[in-house]
């Protein structure tokens, strides 16, 4: 009898006919291969998921810059520019300039693989499902790969746990080598890596850096890798320590920003003419050339300043004219400010003008943008702004807390991943789960945290290790969520007016039309 059990072991597709049987029983050594590609990232293939907006070039922006990436993709093969590395600052464009050369390599039928690392997604910031990920990829466009993974981690089952630059080593290098002495590779294997700043270890970034360089110094291999991220200091030190060895692109002035970024804005002034609910109310010279020349010299050669206020526009329900002179009166009042701030000096700006939206239901929406602006300019601003929200969900009365939760979602939305990393903080998240669980809080208070708890937590993407869901976002929402509400928290759809800019115009910061999913 025990014989007879062991025999359908993990059985598929039995077919028994006419007293015989066929019995398909999955091999030990697939289930190797299974073990590793259950490491893959799938929201990091192509940015697939995780993010609220999708990140790549509006057509016929940053040509000049994808051009000389694709001239180096399509270059000579010499080991020593197998490597280019593309930087720049904050809002430069750097993901969405990564994403559009992916993509275009995918329409070209090149072999590409890439990675897209991105801070708030658990399954995509650290180290780990890199390779994994890669060879998944890689797998599409060299089926051979497959025996030589199998065979590999057959005997060495536990290799999709060593270190980045021993997986590079054996799981990408190795088989590699193995394919090309049988069938020599021609076509250049090209590796995408964008965000490289944001996967969560500074020593694991250089380690990877590591790993890549020594593939691509196999100079019987054709491998090419964009690396993409900001020119943190360390990262910076690596390339300029390679010297000649690789190629390097900085997003300045010299690629001409302000061309490709007059053209975006002038292209969605279009969209929003055509499209836009109340377009019928728009004059046939809307909007002036003055408009469209003060936008882009406030972007100041960063697209991210153009994109938010090109969303605010578009996605408003108020009158594009009105809109946009909104963008305006903001513009004219951080002038203002600047002067006020070199003048004074006062350091508390940012904590004024939360605690003012906040206490006055205010409907000045220029003054959110401009919180939403000062909390992305640096790390010491963006801690401001949480403190400063802390202390109004801490302390505030209900009224306060509503404005202050409709505010936070806000700036969720629309400012830098510092603020966002700030608001995991374990202070912040504190108070955020002691209000929701306290018997005092009001109802409405505890929806409204509710829901944007909920985004955040299904912007941070499925967990792989138990331990990951019981920090951040995903941890709050696993202990605050009502029982009914689904684990993985609740997407954020662009209309939801939660996490978006006005409706209308003298609409108060928080209105009883918007919607507490659970309360």
């Amino acid at each position: 009898m025990h014989n007879r059990v062991s025999m359908f072991k993990k059985p598929r597709n039995i077919d028994i006919k006419n007293s015989s049987f066929t019995v398909n029983v999955d091999s030990p050594k697939s289930g190797n291969i299974d073990r590793l590609l259950e490491e893959v990232s799938l929201n990091a293939i192509l940015n697939a998921g995780g993010r609220a907006d999708e990140v790549r070039c509006y057509p016929g922006t940053r040509e000049d810059v994808i051009r000389k990436i694709e001239r180096w993709m399509d270059g000579p093969d010499e080991p020593h520019h197998r490597m280019l590395w593309l930087s720049g600052a904050t809002g430069a464009g750097k993901s969405a300039i990564a994403q559009t050369v992916a993509e275009r390599c995918q329409k070209r039928g090149l072999q590409a693989a890439n990675f897209f690392f991105f801070r708030d997604d658990g399954t995509r910031n650290h180290a780990q499902p890199l390779v994994a990920t890669l060879v998944y990829q890689m797998l599409d466009f060299y089926p051979a790969l497959h025996s030589c993974l199998t065979e590999y981690l057959t005997a060495k089952p536990l290799a999709y746990k060593a270190s980045a630059e021993e997986q590079f080593k054996q799981l990408i290098s190795s088989p590699i080598h193995m394919v090309h002495k049988s069938s020599p590779i021609h076509r250049p294997i090209i590796l995408i890596i964008d965000g490289l700043d944001e996967c969560d270890n500074r020593r694991q970034q250089e380690l990877i850096l590591r790993a890549l360089l020594a593939l691509v110094e196999e100079s019987n291999i054709p491998v090419r890798v964009l690396v993409a991220s900001r020119a943190e200091h360390h990262l910076a030190m690596f390339f300029n320590k390679l010297g000649n060895s690789a190629e390097s692109i900085f997003l300045d002035a010299d690629y001409r920003p302000q061309d490709d970024i007059r053209h975006f804005i002038t292209a969605k002034f279009n969209e929003i003419k055509k499209v836009h609910s109340l377009a019928h109310t728009l004059g046939e010279n809307w909007p002036a050339e003055a408009d469209i020349d003060a936008i882009a010299n406030k972007s100041s050669g960063q697209f991210i300043y153009a994109a938010t206020v090109m969303r605010f526009i578009e996605y408003s329900t108020a009158s594009p004219a009105l809109s946009l002179l909104r963008v305006h009166v903001y513009a004219l009042k951080e002038r203002e400010s600047a002067v006020h701030r070199v003048l004074d000096g006062g350091p508390a700006e940012l904590t004024r003008k939360i605690e003012y939206l906040t206490a006055a239901a205010s409907d000045d929406w220029t003054l959110v943008l401009e919180v939403c602006d000062r909390a992305s300019t640096s790390k010491s601003n963006a801690k401001e702004a949480v403190r400063t929200l802390r202390r109004k969900f801490k302390y505030g009365e209900p009224s306060a807390q509503i404005y202050a939760a409709h505010l936070w979602a806000i700036m969720l939305r629309n400012s830098s991943d510092a603020f966002a990393s700030q608001s995991t903080s374990r202070k912040f998240l504190g108070t955020l789960e002691d209000l929701i669980q306290s018997s005092r809080t009001s109802a409405v208070v505890r929806g409204h945290l509710l829901e944007v708890i909920a985004a955040a937590a299904y912007a941070s993407g499925a967990k792989k290790d138990p331990k990951e869901n019981r920090v951040g976002f995903k941890g709050l929402w696993q202990r605050v969520k009502p029982f009914d509400a689904p684990n993985e928290g609740v997407p954020l759809y662009k209309d939801d007016t939660m996490f978006n800019l006005p409706c209308a115009h003298n609409v108060p910061l928080m209105s009883g039309q918007i919607r507490n999913k659970y309360v």
